[in-house]
């Protein structure tokens, strides 16, 4: 099924929906079930581009490379891969379509059989991500595909050559002709003939064998403790989980469906109570992580959206022959858990559960 993935852009057909919810009042507290993942992948942006799926996905291959590497910045730095050319395999690398809205599981699963993606430098996603295009198309090349089917001639075509000259991507004659050979092609072929660059000599990126993990199993209810104990363990196994869950709705009650990887998880606390947060590393850029204080956000609305969604699910990848810890579990705190000492940082050495760990924020309130 393709799912309608979200855009960064936020429609203003937007109404009370946020599946991330700050925590508002809550602080995090000594926790024994806090885990955060370490020698993480750069952030990405992936623009107003809807490949959140690939994105995702990358980042759990680039993890598996390079976090255990003796320098693993060099690493993610040496090993950049595209995202664009990974999504060649959500359909299968030998259909040559680049999709907008895609499933990661199936990705991982098709990837899992080469493992070798085209290097970031071999391909136009910046340009891509800058190409304009209008409501209600997905990009700029489903636009231009609308008039190409349309018949127009090239003067009438000539901005869209133009678009992408401006970009560096070739010169206006080159681009029209390619454009009218193009013609009978889908979007997602089109993509695929405009979006690598001729004669690039980097290398391509290859990645390690790898088993594939999903919760809920096929065939299964996903519930709040099973969704909790699949992430806490492969948290525990220092390995990331790729979570689909619906981000937006419309007026209509329309789900826009995103993909971001999880990398930590915690629990905060106040006076009234506590709840579960997740670390998101989203695939929206700087700005986003710094907005939803470095990616910390609720579980709830997360959890209960592949509840209640049959198709959703979470997916992760470890080292071929390796799995998630499945004999874990998750403390979910109902209050605050013992006396805590307002003012008192919690300090690097008991930050993962020392019974004489304090809060990290002051003025938690009893």
């Amino acid at each position: 099924m393709k799912w309608p993935f979200l855009f960064l852009f936020i429609s203003s057909q937007v109404f009370a929906y946020d599946a991330y919810e700050s925590r508002g009042t809550r602080k995090p507290v000594c926790d024994p079930s806090y885990l955060e993942l370490q020698n993480l992948p750069p952030l990405r942006d992936q623009g107003a581009i809807g490949i959140c799926y690939s994105f995702s996905s990358l980042l759990l291959l680039e993890h598996l490379k390079c976090s255990q590497a003796t320098d693993p910045q060099k690493c993610y730095a040496q090993n950049r891969a595209s995202a664009v050319d990974l999504t060649k395999f959500y359909k299968g690398k030998e259909y040559n379509q680049i999709s907008v809205g895609g499933e990661p599981e199936k990705l991982l699963k098709n990837f899992s059989q080469t493992r070798s993606a085209v290097n970031d430098a071999c391909t136009y996603f910046d340009a891509w991500a800058r190409l304009p295009y209008s409501q209600p198309f997905e990009d700029f090349f489903h636009q231009m595909k609308t008039d190409l089917n349309s018949g127009f001639s090239d003067s009438m075509l000539t901005c869209h050559a133009e678009d992408m000259a401006s970009q560096n991507m070739g010169n206006v004659q080159e681009l029209l002709s390619l454009m009218n050979t193009s013609r009978n092609l889908k979007v997602e072929e089109l993509r695929s003939k405009f979006l690598y660059k001729k004669n690039c000599q980097d290398p391509n990126i290859s990645f390690p064998t790898y088993d594939l993990h999903r919760y809920p199993s096929y065939g299964s209810q996903a519930n709040n403790d099973g969704i909790l104990k699949f992430v806490k363990g492969n948290l525990e196994q220092q390995q990331p989980v790729e979570v689909s869950f619906c981000a937006e709705k419309n007026s209509d009650g329309q789900c826009y469906y995103h993909s971001t990887t999880i990398v930590g998880m915690r629990n905060v606390c106040d006076a009234t109570g506590c709840n579960v947060q997740y670390r998101l590393q989203n695939s929206y850029g700087k700005t986003w992580q710094d907005n939803h204080d470095d990616g910390w956000v609720n579980t709830k609305v997360i959890n209960q959206s592949i509840i209640s969604t049959s198709q959703l699910s979470l997916t992760s990848i470890s080292p071929k022959g390796t799995k998630p810890n499945t004999q874990t579990s998750y403390q979910q705190h109902q209050k605050i858990p013992f006396k805590v000492a307002a003012q008192t940082p919690l300090s690097s050495q008991n930050r993962f559960g020392s019974s004489q760990c304090y809060v990290e924020l002051p003025d938690i309130g009893q």
